[in-house]
């Protein structure tokens, strides 16, 4: 099988849900809770009070007994409880385990009960962002951050200059400047220089940016996270310019860190990495499209399930809205009716996650075809 190509690293969340979906369960229970403080704040509280006293019936409804039931409530109220004020909490309860994800985007409030979870809009959101770093660059202060897309923690610079003084020392060169007088009998005096100024500033500035680059790139040669440049015009393109990052991205942030707050730093590094990862997603399609009309792909859904439950698939995508009511099999590979919210695309990225395999949730109408899924095989 062609092998397509995705340069983002698979978000760290998406190992936590391949080991909830390795654990066998009857049942699972997706929510998607708006987490947003202000005038939602009690509006969430209602929304999760609500999804917590509904369980047990919609479990019982799908042949979930009183006691399990019960339980999975207590589970569900202890995955909802509190929240960090931002986009939105992603709760996913299975029989024996819970899983909770903290988002920047803004999720659909939903409740999803059935034989497995729901999956699709999860995979997407944490597909635009994922963990990065933030290098911010003046001549008076360097600093590196991390970030989880929710808030912004300093790391420490270890090598990395932490400003031009620092990386340059008693090397830096000194403007020449010279003295006249105003008047022919003197007066205030005026300072000024034949031009080498500019010059000799514009070489110390780019033996700084080249100082940065140097130890950035031995501390990050082999890291593909995302990293964002944040820095004034001149700098970001020197920097550019010298960086030899897997991770770095293009563009970044073009203006002096010193005027933007933290929260704003991050939103615009966030913003960048995002359009980084739909400009990688654009490049996926295409080759996925490319190998679908050489016909190297699977795309009948029955095909697609089978290969899922036997290991064969390396890479399924998945359209991230189409309905496909069902659930699959994991014992028979076969699609089979059920009585929840099952969706057959879930159940076969699920599937495809369980065993070591990538799944990712495109835009609506990428896939050609009208199935709504393709797989790479192994």
């Amino acid at each position: 099988m062609t092998e397509l190509a995705h340069a983002f690293p698979l978000h760290p969340e998406v190992e936590r849900l391949r080991a909830l979906l390795r654990e066998p369960s009857g049942f699972g229970i997706s929510v998607a809770l708006p987490s947003r403080v202000g005038a939602d704040s009690a509006q969430r509280e209602v929304l999760a009070r609500a999804a917590v006293d509904g369980i047990v019936e919609r479990l019982t409804a799908i042949g979930v007994g009183p006691d399990r039931a019960r339980s999975a409530a207590g589970r569900l109220e202890e995955a909802l409880a509190g929240g960090r004020g931002h986009g939105t909490r992603v709760a996913l309860v299975t029989e024996s385990d819970l899983e909770r994800i903290e988002l920047e985007a803004s999720l659909p409030h939903r409740i999803c009960v059935g034989r497995g979870l729901s999956l699709r809009p999860l995979l997407r959101a944490l597909a635009l962002a994922p963990p990065f770093r933030v290098l911010t660059v003046t001549q008076n202060a360097v600093r590196l951050f991390a970030s989880d897309g929710l808030e912004l923690a300093e790391l420490p610079l270890g090598a990395i200059p932490a400003s031009l003084e620092d990386a340059l020392g008693t090397e830096r060169t000194h403007e020449e400047l010279r003295m006249r007088g105003t008047q022919a009998g003197g007066g205030a005096p005026v300072f000024y220089s034949h031009g080498s100024a500019g010059e000799e500033r514009k070489r110390d500035r780019e033996r700084f940016e080249q100082a940065v680059a140097d130890a950035v790139n031995r501390r990050f040669g082999r890291d593909t996270t995302p990293l964002v440049i944040a820095a004034e015009t001149a700098h970001l393109h020197g920097l550019h310019g010298k960086l030899q990052v897997p991770g770095l991205l293009a563009g970044g942030v073009a203006e002096s860190p010193d005027r933007l707050s933290g929260d704003v730093l991050r939103q615009r590094a966030a913003a960048c990495v995002a359009s980084a990862a739909e400009t990688a997603e654009a490049a996926a399609i295409q080759a996925l499209e490319r190998a679908h009309a050489r016909g190297k792909v699977l795309d009948i859904v029955d095909d697609v399930a089978a290969a899922t439950v036997a290991g064969r698939v390396r890479r399924l995508f998945v359209d991230a809205t189409q309905p496909l009511p069902g659930f699959v099999d994991p014992g028979t590979g076969r699609v089979v009716a059920s009585k929840g919210d099952d969706d057959v695309l879930d159940s076969l990225a699920a599937g495809v996650l369980a065993r070591g395999g990538e799944a990712h949730a495109l835009p609506a109408g990428t896939i050609v075809g009208g199935s709504g899924v393709v797989a790479e095989l192994r």
